[in-house]
């Protein structure tokens, strides 16, 4: 009877501390994995890309373009190209979140997600990032995120730092193509050889 009541205390005690180390985990990883991001108030991207550069957005001004120089030739207008968008605090947060996630801090100024491909045209990307007097610009030459922008894509090549970057682009174009501010303007009016 007295080794039962060992046995019972050994067990008692075991499933005592497997039960507070479950729950110690299980907050770690909520906080860690769920926890809402703070944003900085004053935390602000401004990115041009497509075909040239030939769209941008400002968050801190609003100014949303669709295409910088249209030609004009179908009746449209270079304001009919431009727009008002504000981020909701939900797509800043989304950003933010994203741009912590990949260490935006550790990749050059001047980056190529994959070297070995060269788009005809040129396609470009660019991204500023601003809060707290941090300021950090990245420009990407013969992007391909027009081409690479797919999540198959990561099956195929394995470096993660390029995937993430592509990512980010892929994020960011699609929010603001997404808005309606951007599907009521008209359909780009450029042809590029």
């Amino acid at each position: 009877m007295k080794n039962w009541k060992k046995v019972y205390k050994i067990i008692s005690a075991e499933f005592v501390i497997f039960v507070l180390a479950f729950i110690i985990f299980e907050l770690i990883w909520f906080n860690r994995y769920s926890r809402k991001v703070i944003v900085p108030e004053d935390f602000s991207i401004s990115l041009s890309w497509g075909i040239y550069g030939i769209s941008s957005y400002d968050s801190r001004t609003g100014n949303l373009i669709k295409e910088l120089n249209p030609t004009g030739l179908f009746g449209a207008s270079k304001d009919d190209f431009k727009a008002k968008y504000y981020l909701s605090d939900d797509e800043k947060e989304k950003i933010y979140k994203l741009l912590l996630d990949i260490d935006f801090d550790s990749y050059p100024s001047d980056y190529r997600p994959y070297e070995e491909y060269w788009c005809l045209p040129m396609s470009l990307f660019r991204i500023t990032v601003r809060y707290k007097g941090y300021e950090k610009a990245i420009y990407s030459e013969q992007f391909p995120g027009e081409i690479l922008s797919r999540d198959y894509y990561q099956e195929i090549y394995t470096d993660k730092r390029s995937y993430n970057f592509i990512r980010l682009y892929d994020t960011l174009v699609e929010i603001l193509t997404s808005t309606e501010e951007w599907k009521t303007m008209p359909q780009y009016d450029h042809t590029f050889d």
